[in-house]
C-alpha cells in the first residue's frame, strides 16, 4: 500500500512538473458516454481522449460528477507501453519511461445512477492534464423515468389521470358501463340513469325522457263482462274477459244437474256456469248378477245386464296321464269366476317297429348287389335255382340207372 501511495505521489509531482512546462502544442480533450439517457439503476461507461497532443511522459485523469446521482463503479487507462496506470476512486494516471505518443483514448470509467438519483440532466466530467496541459471536458446525460403509474383518479367530467411519482401525469377519457336505472320514466315523469366509469368510478347521471306510450298497470275487474287497465296519466283501457277452458266443480248426473267454473286469464275473476242433467243413464260399476250375467245400476233406479266377458283363463291344476285338471276363468267386468274340468292327457300310441333289412355279403362287390335282386326278388331266384338243381340231379339219377340196365 506505502508502494502504491509512493508511485501516485511521484506521478502528481511528475505531472505537476510538466505543467509548468510550455506546451509545444494544444491538445483536444473529449469524453463521451455510451448512453444520454438513463434510468435508476442503470450503469453508464465514459471514454475519455485526447488529439493533437505531442508525445509526453505522463498523463492524467480526475472524474467529476454529482454524487447525489453517481456512484463510481471501475476505471480503466487505456494507453499502452506505460511502466504505471492506475485508476482507483475516480482518479487515473499513467507514466511512461520516455516520451510516448497518447493520442486517442486514454481512459475509461463506469458510473452507476443511484435508486434515488433526481430525474433530469446531470453532468459528468473530467480533469484532464496530458503534456502539462490541463483542461476540464464534460458531457451531459439525463436520468428519465421509468414510468409507475398509480391508480386513476378523476380529472374531470370527460377526463380521468394517473400520476407518476416522477411527477408525469397522463390523462384519458372516461370509460362509462352501460349504466343501470336509478328512476324509470313513466308517462308523466322523466327518469333518471347513471353511468359509472370503469377505469376510476366517476358517475354520471343522465335523463331518461318520458315514456310517450300509456304506461298500464295491472288488469283489475270492471264488470261481468270486461276487465280494465288505468294509466297514471288517467286514461282506462278496457277489453273482454278470455276465459280458460273452465274446470268441473260439481258433476252433472243423470237426476242432478253440475256445476261449472271459469276463470279470467288477464284479471282472475270467476264465473260459474249450469251442467245440464245427463239424458243418457249413468251406470255405476258392474256387480254379479248370476252365473251367465252381471248387472249395473243408475242412480234413476234402471238397473242393465250384461253376459260376462269371460278372460282366456288360467290353469289351478294341470291334467296328467292318470288324473283330470282343472282351469279358472274370471269376467273382465264384474271379477265373478267360474272354472272348468281338464280332460285326462291321452297316452301317445307307440308305432311297430318294421323288419330288419339283411346284411349284403360283404365280398359282393357294389356291381353284384346291383345285379343280384334283394328281398322278394332274391327268394323267388334262389327257388328257381334249387328246382334247376333238382332236376339236373334226377337227370343224372336216371342216366346212371340206364347205363346200369345196359350194362
Amino acid at each position: 500500500m506505502f508502494k502504491r501511495k509512493l508511485v501516485l505521489f511521484i506521478v502528481c509531482i511528475a505531472l505537476v512538473c510538466s505543467s509548468l512546462v510550455i506546451a509545444k502544442a494544444a491538445p483536444a480533450y473529449e469524453i463521451t458516454a455510451s448512453s444520454s439517457t438513463l434510468k435508476r439503476g442503470d450503469t453508464v461507461s465514459f471514454t475519455i481522449s485526447v488529439s493533437g497532443t505531442s508525445k509526453t511522459k505522463s498523463l492524467g485523469a480526475v472524474v467529476a460528477f454529482d454524487t447525489n446521482v453517481f456512484e463510481f463503479v471501475s476505471g480503466e487507462m487505456l494507453v499502452t507501453g506505460a511502466m504505471l496506470t492506475d485508476f482507483k476512486d475516480g482518479v487515473g494516471v499513467a507514466a511512461f519511461t520516455s516520451e510516448t505518443d497518447v493520442n486517442g483514448d486514454i481512459a475509461s470509467f463506469v458510473l452507476k445512477v443511484k435508486s434515488d438519483a433526481d430525474f433530469g440532466e446531470a453532468t459528468v466530467g473530467a480533469q484532464v492534464n496530458v503534456g502539462g496541459v490541463t483542461e476540464l471536458v464534460e458531457n451531459t446525460v439525463e436520468v428519465i423515468c421509468q414510468h409507475s403509474y398509480g391508480e386513476w383518479t378523476q380529472h374531470n367530467d370527460t377526463q380521468h389521470k394517473q400520476s407518476c411519482e416522477c411527477g408525469d401525469v397522463k390523462y384519458a377519457n372516461h370509460t362509462w358501463n352501460n349504466g343501470e336505472v336509478v328512476t324509470p320514466a313513466t308517462h308523466t315523469t322523466v327518469g333518471s340513469m347513471k353511468y359509472t366509469c370503469t377505469g376510476c368510478g366517476a358517475t354520471k347521471n343522465t335523463e331518461i325522457p318520458k315514456d310517450s306510450a300509456h304506461a298500464y298497470g295491472a288488469i283489475e275487474q270492471h264488470n261481468d263482462t270486461q276487465h280494465k287497465q288505468s294509466c297514471e296519466c288517467g286514461d282506462v283501457k278496457y277489453a273482454n274477459h278470455t276465459w280458460n277452458n273452465g274446470e268441473v266443480v260439481t258433476p252433472a248426473t243423470h237426476t242432478t244437474e253440475g256445476e261449472m267454473q271459469y276463470t279470467c286469464t288477464g284479471c282472475g275473476v270467476n264465473k260459474k256456469a249450469i251442467i245440464p242433467v245427463m239424458t243418457d243413464h249413468v251406470y255405476g260399476e258392474c256387480e254379479q248378477h248370476n252365473e251367465t250375467q252381471h248387472k249395473q245400476f243408475c242412480v234413476c233406479g234402471d238397473v242393465k245386464y250384461s253376459d260376462h266377458t269371460w278372460n282366456d283363463g288360467e290353469i289351478v291344476t294341470p291334467a296328467t296321464y292318470e288324473t283330470k285338471g282343472e282351469k279358472k276363468y274370471t269376467c273382465t267386468e264384474c271379477g265373478e269366476t267360474k272354472t272348468e274340468e281338464i280332460p285326462v292327457l291321452e297316452k301317445p300310441v307307440t308305432p311297430e317297429e318294421s323288419p330288419k333289412p339283411e346284411k349284403p355279403d360283404a365280398s359282393e362287390t357294389p356291381d353284384d348287389q346291383e345285379k343280384n335282386p334283394q328281398t322278394g326278388d332274391t327268394l323267388t331266384f334262389t327257388l328257381v335255382l334249387f328246382a334247376l338243381a333238382a332236376v339236373g340231379v334226377i337227370c343224372v339219377i336216371t342216366l346212371a340207372k340206364k347205363k346200369n340196365i345196359k350194362a
